[in-house]
């Protein structure tokens, strides 16, 4: 925690971007009857489509930041514990304990809601998102409301209880790139990304698939301001850079907008890699070696290791199959459909190694966490806020 330049950990720096981005573009929204004809929206919407796809890094930086709020009291040399032993040693109070849980459910229904919107929003044809505005606006809002509430809750946790602060200050040991660039925390910010990346490449996959072959209309203006106005109403369009010049647009109904799935698909798989490479850094780092054959033993031995590097290569495999078949196959829906379902079914297994590695180490089973320490333990892990605490503390 001490040896690193940004301490206690990123989660400080990346939680400010989809707060502010998500409340301003709900506001230009939610107000975009007043600047109808104006670029104005369409910037609202990319602050929407930004701030959700920093929300998730900003969560998977919350869940390191908890465990690295649990264990700060839990000297070196007992390191490391199982989740539940984590727990019980750490010495959080009941309240302590009950906001940041209420903080990290929050802020991943936040995220949940916001990722759905934006992705239904993007995967969506015109006639449809016309259709959903109102709903969708609905569950930003929603997902903005939580937003704010577990921010509330993590101020009072930090301002109120002290969670996570130390009155005494303990210099860096070495500065090293590890010093500057935390390998795990790299890993989960790269992860973070790449998860976002990937599924709003999922939602503009399907608006390609559903709208393939159908010609765009034309506005009744062809000036800038109409133009502004399209891509206000357009996600796709707003994606496809500048628009031409109003001599060069025909009255005649335009080719089809190529919807940039590829693009975006292309990205993930980069940060794919990037995010593997963090990986293998981390594991180098913590196992002390930087032998490939060490390396491999030391995955190899542990279940959950094992589990996270094949899922995490067969998700970097398949975001490549799917850049090919968006540039090259947008139109085999059957095909598409069956690749994104395996990479989701991918990721969602990939947070779930990812979690029990983070909070509770490389041993332990595949289906949940280790609870074989919680017996050993003489204090007990708080599960409920009891009743004499909420009386005395403030809200």
């Amino acid at each position: 925690m001490y040896n690193e330049f940004i301490a206690p950990n990123w989660h400080v720096i990346l939680i400010h971007y989809p707060i502010a981005l998500l409340t301003l573009g709900v506001l230009i929204e939610l107000f975009s009857f007043f600047w109808r004809r104006s670029g104005f929206r369409a910037a609202g919407r990319w602050m929407l489509l930004l701030g959700t796809m920093l929300a998730v890094p900003a969560v998977l930086s919350g869940m390191y930041a908890l465990n690295d709020v649990v264990q700060m009291g839990i000297p070196e040399a007992d390191r490391p514990m199982t989740w539940y032993a984590k727990v019980a040693a750490s010495g959080l109070s009941d309240r302590s304990w009950h906001m940041l849980i209420v903080h990290l459910r929050e802020m991943i229904l936040s995220t949940g809601i916001a990722l759905v919107a934006v992705v239904v929003w993007l995967a969506c044809s015109d006639r449809w998102r016309k259709r959903l505005h109102i709903p969708l606006l609905i569950a930003m809002l929603i997902s903005v409301g939580l937003l704010f509430c577990g921010a509330w809750h993590s101020g009072e946790a930090v301002y109120r209880h002290a969670v996570g602060v130390e009155s005494t200050f303990q210099p860096p040991v070495a500065k090293n790139a590890a010093y500057f660039l935390p390998p795990l925390q790299a890993h989960l910010l790269l992860a973070g990304l790449m998860v976002a990346v990937a599924l709003i490449a999922v939602g503009l996959s399907i608006r390609a698939a559903v709208t393939y072959g159908t010609p765009t209309q034309p506005a009744g203006d062809d000036s800038l301001e109409a133009y502004a106005e399209r891509s206000g109403t357009d996600m796709s369009m707003a994606f496809t850079g500048r628009p031409q010049s109003p001599g060069a647009m025909e009255a005649a109904a335009q080719p089809p907008t190529r919807v940039p799935s590829a693009r975006f698909w292309l990205l993930a798989f980069v940060l794919g890699l990037l995010t593997a490479g963090a990986g293998v850094w981390f594991l180098a780092i913590d196992s002390n070696t930087w032998e490939f054959q060490q390396l491999r033993e030391i995955i190899h031995a542990l279940p959950r290791r094992t589990g996270h590097v094949i899922t995490g290569v067969g998700i970097v495999v398949l975001t490549l199959i799917l850049t090919i078949l968006a540039r090259w196959a947008p139109r085999k829906k059957l095909l598409l459909s069956i690749f994104v379902v395996l990479l989701l079914a991918g990721v969602t297994l990939q947070l779930w190694f990812g979690t029990l590695l983070l909070f509770d180490g490389p041993q332990g089973p595949l289906t949940g966490f280790s609870k074989d320490e919680v017996a050993t333990l003489s204090t007990p892990i708080p599960t409920t806020l009891p009743a004499t605490t909420t009386a005395t503390t403030n809200p």
